[in-house]
């Protein structure tokens, strides 16, 4: 289910996200006096391990990097850290952009994309997977193959195909491949 967050504003007073009020409950746990944990993976917020059922949830983000940082696997780290998830990434592409426009996008090969998932899955163990900009057919059949084979988390697909800016972030031949193969 989803559930309403919410954050602590300097003042130390509970202030909204603008703009987001649910989130999936998989992405945020709240400690008992109501703040969100800062813990590293399997700590809780005093440094000490603790049973698994207190550990700090993991959130794993598939997507594009964007060196402007207002997308892609920059924004989502973000949104993990502001619900108190700790964010692990694995980056199908490269983009160097600003907040106007797109100058170049270069794709992961779907071998680095998978490596890098199965790095993330052998030792964090993600609660919750979201994918974003994943620009070829090959990164898509990557990461649909590794999550169809794995004891597979509950996932959120943003099928990202244009930058606001008008950049083709989705090549025509991953479009088919990502309704067939990721969308339910």
């Amino acid at each position: 289910g989803a559930f309403s967050v919410p954050l602590f504003s300097n003042s130390g007073k509970l202030k909204p996200m603008p703009g987001i009020t649910h989130y999936p409950a998989c992405l945020a746990r709240a400690r008992p006096n109501g703040q969100t944990d800062t813990a590293q993976p399997g700590e809780t917020g005093t440094g000490s391990r603790d049973t698994p059922a207190r550990r700090r949830p993991v959130a794993l983000t598939i997507a594009g990097s964007d060196s402007g940082g207002g997308s892609g696997i920059q924004a989502d780290l973000k949104t993990f850290a502001a619900l108190g998830v700790h964010g692990a990434s694995a980056i199908a592409a490269l983009t160097a952009q600003n907040p106007r426009r797109v100058l170049a996008v270069e794709c992961t090969t779907a071998k680095m994309l998978r490596q890098q998932i199965e790095a993330v899955f052998q030792e964090l163990h993600p609660a919750a997977v979201k994918t974003g900009m994943l620009l070829s057919a090959q990164n898509v059949r990557a990461v649909a193959n590794f999550l169809k084979n794995q004891r597979r988390p509950p996932w959120v697909v943003d099928p990202v195909t244009v930058s606001t800016s008008g950049a083709r972030l989705l090549a025509p031949a991953a479009i088919l491949v990502m309704k067939e193969r990721l969308l339910p």
